[in-house]
């Protein structure tokens, strides 16, 4: 987030290095950083009513598909209007998986190799629908995208299914991801590990470095807030050890610290008059 601090305004009896040194901050371009701040909690899970379908009942793997989200959001270090599937159907990105530049946001409310609950029944319909709505007044919008009744690639007994809901808030950039009735006992739908990868991080497209990262491991009902991730090939995100239970909510609250590499620039400070004895302006 970056805030260019250009003002004109007066300042009563200040001595000519103070002048200076105000002129100089007036023009400092600050570079804010982005982290999160992570909570849980419980509460009533609710299908969504009113939605727009993504799938449309298509039998679906690795959906391609975006949303409009209504409003700017910012993740990380991008700011997107739209939300598009990143290949695996529980894995989002700021900008189009095809298109990407040399880094890209993505948002995890679920990572893990989620389909079409019929795909693995060999039916030429969808059961498992994905959708979206938009509630609530401009400035305080809540952007809300639901999977119901997902399943799992390598659940070929189409036994084990999720439900669950990304919930994005206009007004302070948080997101919530919120757990509904889940039944996961075929101990290869996770595909080797124990859950879901939930969180967000910045990749590199060219390095795969992951920088911003923010994941949940551990205990499901307590989990450890994971701000580390070194990438080897075939590595697994940080994951949670199991399936939340129905009605978790964990909440990742967006906040700014810190001020990195300040710039001035002083040919673009005028103070006058010089010297003064009583008023001055620094524009």
């Amino acid at each position: 987030c970056n805030h260019s601090l250009n003002s004109n305004f007066m300042i009563r009896k200040f001595n000519s290095t103070m002048l200076l040194l105000v002129g100089l901050l007036a023009t400092v371009s600050l570079q804010a950083q982005v982290l999160y701040e992570f909570s849980v909690s419980t509460d009533t899970y609710n299908d969504l009513e009113g939605t727009t379908s993504l799938t449309n009942g298509e039998l679906w793997d690795d959906p391609e598909y975006s949303a409009p989200i209504g409003f700017p959001f910012a993740i990380t270090e991008e700011t997107t209007e739209t939300l598009h599937f990143v290949g695996l159907g529980g894995m989002l990105g700021a900008v189009d998986y095809y298109s990407q530049g040399d880094f890209v946001d993505w948002l995890m409310p679920f990572q893990a190799d989620i389909i079409d609950r019929a795909y693995n029944m060999n039916d030429s319909l969808g059961v498992s629908n994905i959708s979206y709505k938009l509630e609530g007044q401009p400035g305080a919008q809540i952007f809300k995208m639901e999977w119901n009744n997902v399943g799992f690639f390598s659940d070929e007994e189409a036994q084990d299914y999720v439900n669950f809901q990304l919930w994005l808030y206009e007004a302070s950039n948080d997101f919530e991801v919120r757990i509904g009735a889940s039944s996961v006992l075929n101990p290869e739908s996770y595909e080797g590990i124990a859950g879901p990868a939930i969180g967000l991080t910045t990749v590199n497209n060219n390095s795969y470095d992951f920088t911003n990262v923010h994941f949940l491991e551990g205990d499901t009902n307590n989990p450890t807030f994971v701000n580390e991730f070194a990438y080897t090939y075939g590595a697994y995100f940080p994951y949670l050890q199991g399936t939340p239970a129905n009605g978790t909510v964990y909440r990742f609250s967006r906040v700014l610290v810190g001020i990195d590499a300040p710039t001035i620039n002083a040919s673009e400070v005028t103070v006058f008059p010089n010297p003064s004895t009583d008023y001055v302006t620094v524009n």
